[in-house]
């Protein structure tokens, strides 16, 4: 089993399920964590997705009631004056929110992360990945790279199409049948499913899915399709805003336009999606 996880807006993974339960264990991964794995239809908390990741979550242990352990814990973690221990200072990580000492934070070019995310970032470095959204600040993609993303995707499928015009054309020249009215029909009709058919699934397809988060023209470009809160969309949304693209297409092109007074650089189907297209 290969699971996602998502901390602070970013997503991480696929781990294998053994790696999940060690980051539970070490509180990387927490009970409210957003989660996705095969056979989920939308990321959920993983104490909501217990029936599809088999893991256990270990309740809180309770503050000792004993008033002496009380104040035992308490000469630990403050000082007389009620500022943080003597030497130690803790603070949450800028990045995932785990709270570690301060002098543990590793400065990383610009960020600031804790040993949990050192890795990771180490790893979008070496991938080409900009670290200015490590943190969860996104950087919205403009209308110029967005229209250069879709140019890339407008050859591609105009490959796709060509190739399928040869093939019917070709078909139809090599038939011997007397009625060829007919068959132009039919091949007409295949033309036009086979197009429009293969145009959603490649839509849908790369965008709905958690490893690729785009279309090969976005991916070119760097650019991915992200939920407000960082994470992937499903498939079934990615066809609901490929459906509502063509309300945008309609409104004399209006609805793509809005991508250039948005705050967020949304289209007129990003909003109904509720989808964001920002930079890796």
């Amino acid at each position: 089993m290969q699971i996602f996880y998502a901390i602070q807006n970013q997503q991480h993974g696929p781990v294998p399920l053994e790696d999940f339960k060690n980051l539970l264990e070490q509180g990387t991964i927490t009970p409210e964590t957003l989660v996705y794995t095969d056979g989920m239809s939308d990321w959920l908390p993983l104490s909501q997705a217990q029936n599809i990741i088999p893991v256990t979550i270990v309740p809180p242990v309770a503050a000792p009631a004993d008033p002496v352990n009380k104040l035992k814990l308490a000469s630990r973690t403050s000082t007389p004056g009620g500022g943080a221990a003597a030497g130690e200072i803790r603070i949450n990580c800028p990045n995932c929110g785990i709270e570690v000492p301060a002098s543990d934070l590793i400065p990383f070019q610009n960020l600031q992360v804790c040993p949990h995310c050192r890795n990771h970032a180490l790893q979008q470095v070496k991938e080409g990945v900009s670290l200015e959204t490590f943190s969860g600040n996104f950087r919205y993609a403009g209308f110029g790279v967005r229209l250069g993303s879709y140019l890339i995707d407008y050859v591609i499928m105009q490959v796709y199409t060509k190739i399928l015009s040869f093939l019917l054309i070709g078909t139809m020249a090599f038939d011997s049948s007397d009625d060829l009215g007919i068959f132009t029909s039919v091949s007409f009709i295949s033309y036009m499913v086979l197009a429009f058919g293969g145009s959603i699934a490649y839509f849908v397809v790369m965008m709905g899915s958690p490893k690729h988060q785009g279309t090969l023209g976005m991916k070119a470009l760097k650019l991915k399709i992200v939920r407000p809160d960082g994470s992937p969309i499903t498939k079934k949304r990615a066809l609901g805003r490929y459906l509502a693209s063509f309300i945008s297409s309609i409104l004399l092109l209006i609805g793509y336009l809005m991508v250039l007074w948005d705050a967020e650089k949304r289209t007129l189907h990003d909003m109904i999606a509720d989808t964001r297209i920002v930079y890796k």
